[in-house]
């Protein structure tokens, strides 16, 4: 334990002086600011003071320039004057160019001596004799104490006289000392009533004449601004005569510097505000230093903790390892013992393809114990059809265009038979990446194939002959019709159809029937080459496709039929021989028309039919001649059913399906009868066949859903509430125009989906599974249930139990009618019930056809059942006329 404790106590020792370290840096960041900030003041204080003098300098001189240049100005009109006998003209001529230039307001020509009487209308002064006076804006002058000579003005309003010079406070002692020294002198500035500001007067003398002033009306405002225009805005001053001020704003200047000017005899202070410091760079480096400290602070505040992180790291991986290796040895025990035990098959594989390592279940599977497996190649185990593939998996698993490889592929056994496995591959990398070895799974699924194949066998073939089924013998046909396509006209198919069969049965039994069909298949397949494909159509219904016969040779084969047929005879019940014939019809393939398998299929039903109008046990050939007229009747059932159609003369009749549990009637099986012209009822065993090979079957399947869901939403307005059951061919199992016609007329009139059942039988539905399913989902997703009929017929439909999402399972009536009698019956119903139930579907068995029969069911467990018994096809209005009477809810027959 002190070990484990002595890695944290370095690692605070270490904390301890990274963290003593972090004030120190801090501490420094913020005196470097300190010392920054105090040196940018004093630079900056040293800056402002430069600033100050500077603009004490520029605005004396600025303030010197403007009085000067009004003196200069005024000593020019003196001069001028002096010089010139015309006076008056001479002033005009200068005084209109000094008025108009700020700030010089007003000018005058002034004379001093005795009062002599009025000039140019102005009025004499005691003393002072204004000579002649010059305005800008001229308007009637009031009578004024002293004459004016000559005057200009600007700006001082007519109100205040023309005489404003002489009459200024201050002017006489003004030119009295203009006079005595010979230089400008000007009076004290003056704020004066009319809002103009301080105002001075300057009186210079006019040249040689010693009487004579030119006196002019400055305004300090003026001053003021050309001073504040030279400083641009840069700094705050004010300017003194004494105690009075003449301008500028001294509450605002901060440490005024004071500067003495000198102006005419005056002698005015300008007092220079300094400017303000700028603070903004101290501030900025303040905060930049604050800053900087901040991030001092941060980063080592960091820096510590990733430094006690890392020997905290440190110090984890140390002990991870120490307990790493003092567990290796456990986890490779317990590996090797999940790997050695394990119910599934692992392999590991080298990349040159040896097994490097399996476990005890792999070699179960490969009947070798695992020692005499490893090492050897896996080629040596694997099937010699299944190694190029396996090879490419490989291949495409090492290259990384694949992440994983799973297949179904066989093994070889060690005594020699194949083993069918399913294989899941990966591929197993370093840490660069690299393919180390291959990691596999193996599941033994030798039973499932086998099991698959026999359902497939089922599903192809016919259960009572062994021979090939409806379904299987179309694909051969396909496949022949493609075939002479490609090269040329060959072959012929016969379709073979047993006389009197149905005699047979109703007089000796179906067993006797079941007997004689599985009889004459044997002798078939006998009589025929291993080429030549046999196949039972259904019934006593057989076909055969002779793939290199032409006309002579199918003709002999029938011949040779025709005989093996006449020779397997039957045993009435009085013990003598009844003979056994057949009808043959013939179609040749002929690619000039482009027929396919199920067209050259039809025209041989119908020359078998015109083999049996002709007398039976013969055959016929599909073409014209002799054989010409018994087809014709043939078509003209075809255009029956059309007319049929196109007049509406199909009826549906309704055949109860009674609860066994409740034994009440609330669903119906509508069957369908066509009327002939003369309005009797044909059965369908007349008319459907011939629907079905002129493709007509669709068309009357629609008529058929049409006319149920129209009957449902009559019952459903007069207030029964019941379920109709309609039977479809296998044609339209999958049809899409069907579908969107059972969703537009359920949508239109508003019946509810689930009351309408659509059957399908067994035979028809397994003849294209993937179609079947597609139609019964779509029905799902619409609300409609979906009922697998006649089911039992063919035990291949096991294979599709789970691939068709049905609703009902209806027991095909072949097992239901001697149920009583045969004990085999009974085991396949209750077979098919424990198989209904499991899957949460219900039963329904056919030809119920007496009361004994009606308990029996029930009693093995089917849900519903119909038959003659229970109740014979009538019109649904008739069945519901007898369920609203108040002994109508049940049936005596339960």
């Amino acid at each position: 334990m002190p070990a484990r404790t002595a890695p944290p106590a370095r690692a605070w020792r270490r904390l301890a002086g990274a963290t003593a370290f972090a004030p120190v840096v801090v501490c420094a960041v913020l005196l470097a600011t300190l010392g920054a900030a105090l040196t940018m003041a004093e630079r900056e204080d040293r800056a402002t003071r430069r600033a100050q003098w500077a603009e004490a300098r520029l605005a004396g001189e600025t303030l010197t320039d403007a009085t000067a240049d009004v003196v200069n100005r005024l000593s020019d009109v003196g001069r001028a004057i002096g010089t010139t006998a015309n006076a008056d003209a001479t002033f005009d001529a200068m005084a209109g160019h000094i008025v108009g230039a700020e700030p010089v307001h007003a000018i005058a020509l002034v004379e001093r001596g005795p009062s002599r009487g009025r000039s140019r209308g102005a009025t004499r002064g005691p003393g002072i004799r204004v000579i002649e006076t010059r305005a800008v804006a001229t308007a009637p002058r009031p009578r004024q104490q002293f004459p004016i000579v000559v005057t200009a003005r600007r700006g001082l309003g007519a109100a205040q006289g023309t005489d404003e010079t002489t009459r200024f406070p201050g002017v006489r002692a003004a030119l009295v000392a203009a006079g005595r020294d010979g230089r400008p002198h000007a009076t004290p500035a003056v704020t004066r009533a009319d809002g103009q500001g301080p105002t001075m007067v300057v009186a210079i003398p006019a040249g040689w004449r010693p009487a004579r002033f030119v006196t002019g009306l400055v305004r300090m405002r003026d001053v003021e601004a050309r001073v504040r225009a030279s400083l641009a805005g840069r700094g705050r001053f004010a300017l003194f005569e004494g105690r009075a001020r003449l301008g500028g704003d001294p509450g605002s200047l901060r440490e005024p510097l004071a500067r003495r000017v000198r102006i005419a005899g005056r002698t005015w202070t300008l007092l220079v505000g300094r400017p303000r410091p700028n603070l903004l760079r101290t501030l900025g480096v303040v905060v930049v230093g604050l800053l900087l400290a901040l991030l001092a602070g941060l980063m080592g505040r960091r820096a510590t903790r990733r430094q006690l992180a890392a020997e905290s790291d440190r110090d984890a991986v140390l002990e991870r390892s120490r307990h790493l290796a003092e567990t290796a040895k456990e986890a490779e025990e317990r590996f090797r013992t999940a790997f050695e035990e394990a119910p599934i098959r692992i392999a590991i594989t080298g990349l040159d393809g040896r097994f490097q390592r399996v476990n005890r279940a792999l070699g179960s599977i490969l009947g070798l114990p695992r020692e005499e497996i490893e090492g050897r190649p896996v080629t040596e185990f694997t099937h010699p059809e299944d190694q190029d593939a396996s090879r490419a998996a490989l291949e495409a698993l090492i290259a990384g265009t694949t992440a994983a490889f799973r297949a179904e592929k066989r093994y070889l056994h060690a005594s020699g038979h194949p083993v069918w496995a399913a294989l899941s591959v990966t591929v197993v990398r370093d840490g660069s990446g690299a393919p180390v070895h291959f990691l596999s799974h193996l599941q033994d699924i030798t039973e499932r194939r086998r099991h698959d194949a026999e359902l497939r066998e089922l599903a192809d073939h016919d259960p009572l002959t062994g021979l090939l089924n409806r379904r299987s013998f179309g694909h051969r046909l396909e496949a022949h019709v493609a075939e002479v396509a490609r090269h040329g006209a060959r072959g012929a198919a016969m379709v073979l159809d047993l006389d009197h069969f149905k005699t047979i049965n109703d007089t000796l039994g179906h067993g006797a029937g079941d007997e004689l069909v599985g009889r004459v298949a044997r002798a078939l397949r006998d009589r025929l080459r291993t080429d030549d494909v046999l196949a039972r159509l259904g019934g006593d219904e057989f076909a055969v496709l002779l793939p290199h016969a032409d006309r002579t040779a199918a003709e002999s084969v029938a011949r040779d039929i025709l005989a093996v047929v006449r020779g397997e005879a039957v045993t009435a019940g009085n013990g003598r021989p009844r003979r056994t014939t057949a009808s043959i019809g013939i179609a040749l393939f002929d690619p000039a028309h482009d027929a396919t398998g199920e067209a050259v299929l039809v025209a041989a039903d119908l020359a078998m039919y015109a083999a049996k109008e002709a007398g039976r046990d013969r055959w016929a050939v599909a073409e014209g001649g002799a054989e010409a007229e018994p087809l014709g009747l043939r078509f003209s059932w075809a255009d029956l059913i059309r007319d049929a159609l196109a007049e509406d003369r199909f009826v549906l009749l309704a055949q109860p399906i009674v609860d066994l549990d409740t034994r009440r009637t609330g669903q119906y099986e509508l069957l369908l009868r066509m009327l002939d012209p003369d309005g009797a009822l044909i059965a369908p065993g007349a008319f459907l066949p011939v629907a079905e090979r002129y493709d007509l079957m669709r068309d009357i399947d629609r008529w058929v859903v049409r006319r149920a869901i129209g009957m449902l939403a009559e019952c459903s307005a007069q207030g029964h509430d019941i379920t109709v059951e309609v039977n479809l061919s296998g044609r339209s199992a999958g049809d899409e125009t069907l579908l969107a016609l059972i969703e537009a007329q359920l949508r239109a009139t508003g019946v509810d989906p689930a009351r309408l059942i659509l059957e399908v039988t067994e035979t028809e539905a397994v003849e294209d599974i993937a179609r079947a399913r597609g139609f019964a989902t779509r029905l799902a997703e619409l609300g409609c249930r979906f009922a697998l009929d006649d089911f039992g017929a063919g035990f291949g439909s096991f294979y599709y139990l789970k691939h068709l999402p049905f609703d009902y399972l209806k027991i095909d009536g072949e097992f239901v009618r001697n149920c009583t009698r045969d004990p085999g019956d009974r085991v396949v119903i209750q077979a098919l019930v424990q198989v209904a139930r499991g899957m949460g579907k219900r039963t329904v068995a056919e030809q119920a056809g007496d009361a004994e029969t009606v308990t029996l069911l029930r009693e093995l467990g089917v849900d519903q059942a119909q038959g003659y018994h229970l109740g014979r096809p009538a019109p649904l209005a008739d069945w519901l006329r007898l369920e609203a009477q108040p002994a109508g809810r049940g049936h005596a027959a339960i």
